[in-house]
């Protein structure tokens, strides 16, 4: 895969080898969450990490509780 890239930027004029150099870096997993929490949106993404926590605990009680019941009428409610 490195061979094809450093053909690739060879092949480039020097303009466009300056513009490849800028977006040839990719973020790591970590990296993208940590940026999601930056800007004007990261109150938000904090209210949807914590719903989505809530509902997470939520759904894993509710299938304790289907699992533990006796009767149907129990797993139905």
């Amino acid at each position: 895969m490195r061979d094809i890239d450093r053909k690739i930027q060879e092949a480039l004029r020097a303009e466009d080898a300056e513009l490849f150099g800028e977006f040839g870096g990719e973020q790591s997993m970590l990296e993208m969450i940590v940026d999601s929490f930056r800007g004007r949106m990261r109150w938000f993404m904090a209210f949807a990490i914590i719903v989505t926590i809530a509902m997470l605990v939520a759904m894993i009680a509710a299938a304790v509780a289907f699992y533990r019941a006796q009767e149907i009428r129990e797993m139905i409610l």
